[in-house]
């Protein structure tokens, strides 16, 4: 809905929002607008916020009948099947969040109060949904092994199914983690289900909670003992394209790479041996790589690389025979 859109760009503080129409009232006595977050709905057991804006912000070009001025004013709201979680005065109007209880359609009921009498009322319906199923895709992680102190993106998505049977995606705020002091924590709280997660603690067993469904977080958080900061050589391409890539990260003690790490560089020697002078290879022996991979092509004369690694707080160098 056009109209939904331009009042969530404006309560969101979005740049650049450009007004092509203004809104009309819509709520159930013709008197405010209510734009909802997440118009498909939301899943029982979570939150979503509904913006009221008032009409000085919009341009007197517009022909509207949405006239309301909250100036000198508060809000109070309640729900017939909602929480009123919390209630913000915005520059563009009134924001109101709001819990579902149900899994079923629910009225949000606002009036704006001018001292002791009422300057405005309506009603809106909010729909509150039972959620039917919980996908995660943690695609993001270049494997599902990592370490404490990482921060990676995940996509949830929440789907409900119509009365029609159609599938839909919904979502809501409040996700959270089981176990909550485990290996997983939340770094935000995104409506869309576009979540921040932060690895805390070694572990393996997480899932992510949305209202009264779950799925499981497929990813090991390996213990600050069990690894070390070092270089993984790949030297699956070497017989066929002359071809090695190197990456520094954190290895586990067989040598295996877990993960890499932010902020690394590479520095690589090729020659003929430790304590040759640089043979044929990238550069003229020497390559510097400003992330923490290095993919080079070797002469085949070469038989050595000396690489060193640096990350925040940490160095590591290793010969590496070809």
């Amino acid at each position: 809905m056009k109209t939904r859109a331009i009042v969530l760009g404006l309560a969101l503080g979005a740049a650049g929002c450009t007004l092509n129409v203004a809104p009309k009232p819509n709520g159930n006595q013709g008197v405010l607008f209510f734009g909802l977050e997440l118009p498909n709905g939301t899943v029982r057991g979570m939150s979503e916020d509904v913006l009221i804006p008032e009409s000085r912000h919009y341009h007197a070009a517009f022909e509207t009948d949405y006239q309301v001025d909250f100036s000198q004013t508060t809000l109070t709201a309640q729900g017939d099947g909602l929480t009123v979680l919390e209630t913000a005065r915005t520059d563009e109007g009134y924001r109101v969040r709001v819990q579902c209880d149900s899994g079923a359609a629910a009225t949000l009921q606002v009036k704006v109060m001018a001292g002791a009498r009422p300057r405005y009322q309506d009603a809106y319906p909010v729909p509150c949904v039972t959620a039917a199923g919980l996908t995660v895709d943690t695609s993001a992680l270049t494997s599902r092994r990592t370490i404490v102190g990482v921060t990676f993106p995940i996509t949830a998505r929440l789907t409900t199914t119509t009365a029609a049977g159609q599938v839909v995606e919904v979502g809501g705020h409040g996700w959270t983690i089981n176990p909550q002091n485990g290996p997983v924590g939340l770094a935000n709280d995104d409506a869309s289900g576009q979540l921040q997660l932060v690895t805390l603690a070694a572990g393996t067993s997480a899932s992510l909670v949305a209202g009264e469904v779950s799925a499981a977080l497929p990813l090991e958080v390996v213990a600050d003992s069990d690894w070390f900061f070092g270089i993984s050589a790949d030297t699956s391409a070497l017989a066929s394209s002359n071809n090695l890539t190197l990456t520094a990260g954190a290895i586990d003690r067989t040598g295996a790479l877990i993960t890499s790490l932010s902020g690394c560089s590479i520095a690589v020697e090729v020659g003929t041996g430790p304590g040759t002078d640089a043979g044929p290879g990238t550069d003229g022996g020497v390559y510097d790589a400003p992330d923490c991979t290095a993919s080079l092509v070797v002469d085949r004369s070469a038989r050595w690389v000396h690489a060193c690694a640096a990350a925040p707080q940490r160095f590591a160098c290793q010969d590496i025979a070809l």
